[in-house]
């Protein structure tokens, strides 16, 4: 990742996003994720306690930021985020559609209900707690 100031955590919730799962390994290994961002969408600093994730801009434009650093994600390009690493997403001003391979399979399910915009801030962060998911420094 380049040396770039960090993107602001005030970024429009993961509500915003629409998330489709494409596949899931029978053994349960991995899912594959297709998520849709809108403009200026994405999710604050976070942390998985379950999941490596892979994520791969397959158009429009998103910044990930872990720390103190910031990159943009170039497309076709897969980015690693072990399990553990805090970072946030920040979909450019044209939105994104990105691929999130995660390992192993099981946060499908719950970014699918964390995603509905029916569902309170409350909520939301107790479904993300259950599953290992954390916001770092701030709620969801």
């Amino acid at each position: 990742m380049s040396d770039i100031a960090p993107a602001s955590p005030a970024v429009p919730a993961m509500a915003a996003c629409s998330v489709t799962t494409l596949a899931v390994h029978p053994g349960g290994a991995y899912s594959v994720l297709e998520v849709h961002a809108p403009a200026g969408a994405g999710v604050v600093p976070h942390r998985h306690e379950r999941e490596d994730l892979t994520l791969l801009l397959v158009e429009g434009a998103a910044t990930v930021t872990s720390g103190d650093r910031s990159a943009a994600l170039v497309p076709g390009v897969p980015l690693g985020l072990p399990r553990g690493r805090p970072h946030a997403v920040a979909a450019g001003e044209d939105g994104a559609r990105l691929l999130v391979v995660c390992a192993p399979a099981g946060l499908e399910s719950v970014l699918q209900a964390v995603a509905d915009p029916g569902v309170d801030a409350d909520d939301r962060a107790a479904l993300l707690a259950g599953h290992g998911v954390h916001a770092v420094g701030g709620r969801w």
